[in-house]
C-alpha cells in the first residue's frame, strides 16, 4: 500500500472560473495519483464555487471539498493542513496554474531530502489581457535561481502560491497567524512571511526548489496604478509583522521623509516609461505611510 505523501490545498473565495482553471491543471498532473490528494477549501463563496469543486470530486478519488466559515485566507489555510491526510501540505492559489510535473517534483524532492520540512518554488506571471507598457516587469514573479538551495529568510522569501510544509511542523507552530492575510475582499498581507520567520527562528531550514513551477495570474484589477499603490500601502502596514520587529514611530517617520526625498532621484534617474518611474517613487512613499499606519 502506498502512503499518502502530499495534500495540495487550494483556498478559494468567489472565483469559480479561476478555481476551475487551477483544478484543471491539478487534474492533469503526471504524479502517481495514489500518493497525493487535492483539497479545496471554500471560504464562504457566494458564487458557483461548490459545484465547480464538486465536479472534480465526483470524477476523481483524490479530490476533496471542504468549507471554512471563518472569513480569512489564514483560517482557510489552517483548515487545509488540519484536514490534510498527507505527510506534507502544499499550497497553490486559486488563480494559479500548476505545471504538469509540479506535484511530481514536490514528491521527488521530499523523497530525496527526507529531513526537509519547508520549501517552495518559483512562479511566473500570466495575464488574460496584454499588460500596459508601463507595468513593472518584475511584478508577479518570483525567481531565486536555477539551483536547489536554502532560502535566507528575512532577505528573501517563498510565497503562498507555491509552498510546501511538513504537516507536523504546521501543527507544532500553530499554522498561519489568523490576524494577518486576506479576508474576503479586504486587502492584507504578511501571514506567509510571518510563518516563515517563525520557522527560521526555530533553526529549521527553508529550501527553494526551481523545478516546482507554477504560473500566477495578474488579473485586471491589479493592472491599475491605484491598485499597485494601495498594495504597497498595505504591505507597509504589515511590515512590522513580516520582519518580526517592534513597531517604531521614529523609524516610520524617517522612512517617509527618506522616501519623499528620494522620489525625484527615482523619477529622473531610472530608465523606463514615465508612469513606471512615477510608480516606483510613489510606491516607496505609500509603503512608508503604511509602516506608519502599522505603528498604530
Amino acid at each position: 500500500m502506498v502512503d499518502l505523501i502530499l495534500t495540495i490545498v487550494v483556498c478559494t473565495y468567489n472565483r469559480k472560473e479561476l478555481l476551475d482553471n487551477c483544478l484543471s491543471s491539478l487534474e492533469k498532473q503526471t504524479a502517481y495519483k495514489k500518493e497525493y490528494e487535492i483539497l479545496t477549501i471554500d471560504n464562504n463563496s457566494k458564487d458557483d464555487t461548490r459545484n465547480v469543486a464538486s465536479k472534480y470530486v465526483k470524477t476523481h478519488d483524490n479530490f476533496r471539498y471542504l468549507s471554512e466559515t471563518k472569513q480569512g485566507l489564514s483560517y482557510s489555510r489552517n483548515k487545509g493542513w488540519k484536514e490534510a491526510r498527507g505527510e506534507f501540505v502544499g499550497y497553490i492559489d486559486d488563480d494559479s496554474i500548476a505545471d504538469k510535473d509540479w506535484i511530481k517534483r514536490i514528491i521527488e524532492f521530499v523523497n530525496e531530502k527526507r529531513d526537509v520540512q519547508a520549501f517552495g518554488g518559483p512562479y511566473d506571471r500570466y495575464t488574460i489581457e496584454k499588460l500596459p507598457t508601463w507595468f513593472p516587469p518584475e511584478y508577479g514573479k518570483l525567481f531565486l535561481g536555477n539551483k536547489i538551495r536554502k532560502v535566507d529568510i528575512g532577505k528573501e522569501w517563498i510565497t503562498g502560491t507555491n509552498m510546501v510544509f511538513k504537516k507536523d511542523l504546521l501543527k507544532r507552530l500553530g499554522g498561519f497567524n489568523t490576524s494577518l492575510g486576506m479576508s474576503g475582499k479586504k486587502l492584507a498581507y504578511g501571514e506567509e512571511a510571518e510563518l516563515l520567520r517563525r520557522i527560521a527562528k526555530k533553526g529549521i531550514a527553508v529550501y527553494y526548489n526551481p523545478k516546482m513551477i507554477v504560473k500566477h495570474l495578474i488579473d485586471g484589477r491589479k493592472v491599475s496604478f491605484y491598485w499597485l499603490l494601495k498594495s504597497s500601502y498595505f504591505n507597509g502596514i504589515n511590515f512590522w509583522d513580516i520582519h518580526g520587529i517592534q513597531p517604531n514611530l521614529i523609524s516610520s517617520i524617517y522612512s517617509i521623509v527618506r522616501a519623499v526625498l528620494l522620489a525625484p532621484k527615482v523619477i529622473f534617474n531610472r530608465k523606463g516609461p514615465t508612469e513606471r518611474k512615477l510608480y516606483y517613487a510613489l510606491s516607496n512613499i505609500f509603503f512608508s505611510f503604511g509602516q506608519l499606519r502599522g505603528v498604530f
